[in-house]
């Protein structure tokens, strides 16, 4: 093939039109940016996430409570920490305060359940 051939090649290839899935996505993407970008979408982003803590209380109770860890999942909580260290690095990047605090309190709650499951002779999964 040819320099010209190829530049020309090239240059068709970069004309093609998007494919479905990413027109799909940009539009996902245009929807959400109306939602995230509303002046009020951190501080209520923020306030949510405080359900995420105020949720996981009953558990640790309940563990706190047990004599024995049967029927609690130590993989489970190993797996709600992944995500709620994820989500506040989200909310750090964002400067999403609240978020970022929530999950906080969320991992700490987190680390004490598995902590707890895995000195009852509790498993992995």
């Amino acid at each position: 093939m040819s320099i010209l051939g190829y530049y020309v090649t090239k240059i068709n290839n970069s004309r093609k039109r998007p494919q479905p899935k990413e027109r799909i996505v940009e539009k996902i993407y245009r929807l959400t940016d109306k939602v995230t970008k509303h002046p009020k979408f951190n501080d209520i982003a923020g306030f949510i996430s405080l359900m995420n803590p105020v949720a996981m209380v009953p558990g640790l109770l309940s563990v706190i409570k047990s004599e024995s860890a049967d029927g609690a999942s130590a993989g489970m909580f190993i797996i709600f920490l992944m995500l709620q260290a994820v989500f506040m690095l989200v909310a750090a990047q964002t400067r999403n305060t609240k978020m970022f605090w929530a999950m906080v309190i969320s991992e700490v709650i987190s680390a004490i359940i598995i902590v707890m499951i895995f000195a009852k002779g509790g498993a992995l999964i």
